[in-house]
């Protein structure tokens, strides 16, 4: 079964946008199947949108096109607030604890949720703690070497065992976990070495002190292109528009191996399901346009919709595999 078979993505598909009159996002949202086309009141209060990773990266990124997005749809003021720290833990405690009023939406990378719980000790429980609204993005992850180093293909991984290292962007960031999962369905063995970011890691490679990497895709877009790293394969179920030469790990005989950076939105729990629903439908309407889908590409990201019952489910099975991931590898945090 593919990802998106089990995870139950679905197609987007264009609709008219809702213009309904509220007093707040609770009311706007729980009215969304009914109201009629009306002028938009804006409310005086804004709505906070919490993004657990700091300003610049896709999640910043992705959490300010749903800022302006809402904004365009609703007339109201969304906020976005940074909450970085401990793996993205320190934002998803806000926002667990935060009134389900509809005053606060939590925009994530999914592993703050099925990742981060199993590494560190958190406040929080992923599951019993957030109302899940939408998945809204998916960015692949993208395996490359220094063009010095002899590897063309997966079947050079596997020849070249125990003489490789591959760089991340720390211990137990997604990187390294894909990594770990990847050396265990090829078989193989390779020296992880953790940096403190992506960039760091990619630039460690690029001086070749490092022979390569299994990081975000869009970060390598531009070295690439150049020629300074060779990009072996994207863990995406289709080729890049980015990078059209470059195979997915399906076509190089491993399937079902997509992984990435999900990106998806919360509320705290208790929010009503009507509610939910609502925002999840006017998030469909907002990912069907070329112009958002256009803006999450230049964040590294293509659409990736759930509903909120798809991406409940899929949050318990993301969270189970990693779980399992870590425990068997033993992968600790610093």
């Amino acid at each position: 079964m593919t990802p998106n078979e089990m995870a139950g993505i679905q197609p987007v598909r264009e609709r008219q946008p809702v213009a309904v009159t509220r007093r707040n996002l609770s009311g706007l949202l729980a009215s969304l199947a009914a109201a009629p086309a009306a002028a938009q009141q804006p409310s005086g209060r804004p709505q906070r949108i919490v993004v657990p990773y700091g300003a610049g990266g896709i999640t910043d990124s992705i959490g300010r096109i749903v800022a302006d997005s809402l904004r365009d749809q609703t007339g109201q003021v969304f906020i976005v607030e940074n909450r970085a720290g401990a793996g993205g833990a320190l934002g998803a405690e806000l926002a667990a604890r935060a009134a389900p009023d509809g005053q606060l939406l939590l925009v994530t990378e999914l592993s703050a949720l099925s990742v981060t719980p199993s590494l560190a000790h958190v406040s929080y429980d992923p599951e019993k703690d957030f109302a899940p609204i939408a998945m809204i993005a998916f960015g692949p992850l993208l395996l490359a070497m220094h063009p010095a180093v002899s590897i063309t293909g997966l079947p050079d991984l596997v020849a070249q065992a125990g003489r490789l290292n591959l760089a991340s962007a720390g211990n137990g960031s997604m990187g390294h976990l894909a990594a770990e999962e990847l050396q265990r369905r090829l078989g193989t063995t390779w020296q992880h070495v953790p940096f403190r970011s992506g960039s760091e890691a990619i630039n460690a490679v690029i001086g070749r002190h490092v022979d390569g990497f299994l990081l975000a895709a869009f970060a390598a877009v531009p070295y690439v292109a150049d020629g300074r790293l060779r990009p072996i394969a994207v863990a995406a179920e289709r080729r890049l528009a980015s990078m059209p030469n470059v195979p997915t790990f399906a076509e190089l005989g491993t399937p079902d191996f997509v992984r990435g950076s999900w990106q998806a939105v919360f509320a705290p729990a208790g929010t009503s399901a009507e509610v939910t629903r609502g925002l999840a439908e006017r998030l469909r309407t907002i990912l069907g346009r070329d112009e958002v889908r256009r803006r999450l590409a230049a964040s590294g990201a293509e659409v990736a919709f759930m509903d909120p019952e798809a991406l409940g489910r899929f949050l318990r099975e993301d969270r189970a595999r990693w779980q399992a991931l870590i425990r068997a590898a033993n992968i600790q945090v610093n």
